[in-house]
């Protein structure tokens, strides 16, 4: 027994006892850590697909809906 006793037992005070729990937390914060990339990775993915629906609106659809647009004006236009 070492001759600072950090708690009142002997199975507490023992060095493999110890290693075995920090091992035990450092497996717990692998696995912690592990499904925090996951899900930092899912959040990254889906943003990326939002930006992507997005700027294909504004390339795409949106001047789309400006030429409709313009052609109705001619069309109401031409019909006065």
């Amino acid at each position: 027994m070492p001759p600072f006793p950090t708690t009142n037992t002997q199975e507490a005070d023992d060095a493999v006892e110890i290693y075995m729990e920090l091992g035990n937390h450092i497996r717990n914060l692998d696995a912690s850590t592990k499904s925090f990339r996951r899900q930092f990775y899912a959040v990254i993915a889906v943003m990326i697909a939002v930006c992507s629906v997005s700027a294909s609106w504004a390339f795409v659809g949106y001047p789309k809906y400006q030429r409709m647009a313009l052609i109705q004006q001619e069309n109401v236009a031409w019909a006065r």
